[in-house]
């Protein structure tokens, strides 16, 4: 206990040093009493902080994952596409060398028709084919453009939920340093009559 009058550390009634009263006034009382409330209002908000940073940490990480994945997808189809979009190359080429063929066939007086009918309808199948290879790289990229925006907005949410968490973290520790510092703080000295001049 400090004296209210010179400030001396002191245990009694009375101060050692000036001789005033230490008996604590209603004034003391109160200010010691509303000061009690005050100090669990930073508390109950770093606890609160505490679990909205704990829980948009996690989301954060989740959203991490998910972004993650989407480009992993996104890497994934773009890679089968390039592998439908060779396949319809080498269909091309294949129809063209099979075109050539059936127009030998045509002008050659010793090809046989049905051998005629063969070629077109290997050319047709190798056409076809290449359709088909394109037409799959096409819905490889679509997937891959989905999974590219998939991903695009997990890192955003990922960004908000990581920022929010970093605002959470700094007010729980703010109000536990306000909590700890208004916990340890000694109430200021009073001047009495008896210590004044």
């Amino acid at each position: 206990m400090h004296c209210t009058s010179c400030g001396v550390e002191t245990s009694g009634s009375f101060c050692v040093n000036c001789g005033a009263s230490n008996v604590p006034s209603n004034s003391e009382n109160l200010v010691a009493a509303k000061s009690a409330p005050q100090n669990f209002v930073f508390l109950i908000v770093a606890i609160v902080a505490g679990l909205l940073a704990l829980g948009m940490g996690v989301g954060g990480i989740a959203k991490n994952a998910e972004a993650t994945r989407f480009a992993a997808t996104a890497a994934k189809e773009i890679a089968s596409a390039e592998d439908f979009e060779s396949s319809a190359a080498l269909f091309d080429s294949l129809a063209r060398e099979n075109q050539d063929a059936e127009d030998r066939c045509y002008y050659n007086p010793w090809c046989s028709s049905d051998t005629y009918a063969r070629w077109i309808t290997l050319t047709n199948e190798t056409e076809a084919n290449a359709d088909q290879a394109r037409s799959d790289a096409a819905d490889a990229y679509a997937r891959a453009n989905r999974a590219t925006s998939d991903k695009e907005k997990a890192t955003s949410t990922r960004n908000v939920f990581f920022g929010v968490a970093v605002a959470a973290f700094l007010g729980a520790a703010v109000s536990t340093i306000l909590f700890i510092r208004r916990k340890q703080r000694k109430p200021a000295p009073l001047a009495t009559e008896v210590g004044s001049i």
